[in-house]
């Protein structure tokens, strides 16, 4: 089948507001572009997660947002995580223009990155972005193939009847993210 390659076009940052606590959002892109070209940030300590005892500096909070210690940050990270939303975007909006079928391919990934915590190489939720914006459309259902479970896309939908999100993974007791996704209260 022939393909077309089309440039990624621009969106609003308030769809990564919808999907993800806006703390996450406004922590990423302030953390990343104060980050010199050559650093290199890994999580050292994580807190317990207390909304009333968020740490204040920048540096802090990499530990409370983060759930694991494979997402480092650079001040490449937020460019390169817009992008891929931005991708996965411009991919919905071209079912939404009647093109079929439609692939994104996206890197960084996005599947891991929950509601409100990034990990597992995903800084932003692509996918749930993208199921996002068509859900103002109809239902919309995600299918994530893949051996780890996409605890993230899971996380943000959960509460949500306008999105379907299925995961055909591994066991979480054997691979990342270890431990299954689990209803949290909001």
């Amino acid at each position: 089948m022939p393909h077309e390659r089309v440039p990624t076009r621009c969106f609003k940052d308030y769809i990564l507001r919808e999907i993800h606590d806006p703390d996450l959002a406004y922590y990423l892109q302030a953390m990343l572009e104060n980050l010199a070209p050559s650093a290199l940030l890994y999580p050292e300590v994580f807190p317990v997660r207390r909304p009333d005892r968020r740490p204040l500096e920048l540096e802090a909070r990499a530990g409370y947002l983060c759930i694991d210690t494979f997402t480092p940050l650079t001040h490449n990270v937020w460019r390169a995580a817009r992008a891929a939303v931005g991708t996965a975007l411009t991919g919905a909006e071209l079912v939404l223009e009647g093109n079929r079928p439609v692939y994104a391919l996206t890197r960084p990934p996005g599947h891991y990155a929950e509601r409100g915590v990034y990990g597992g190489f995903c800084y932003l939720n692509n996918a749930a972005a993208a199921a996002h914006r068509l859900s103002c459309h109809g239902r919309v259902s995600v299918l994530d193939i893949d051996y780890h479970h996409g605890n993230g896309t899971q996380d943000i939908f959960w509460h949500r009847g306008d999105v379907q999100t299925l995961s055909i993974h591994g066991s979480p007791s054997l691979a990342y993210p270890h431990f299954p996704a689990r209803r949290r209260a909001r």
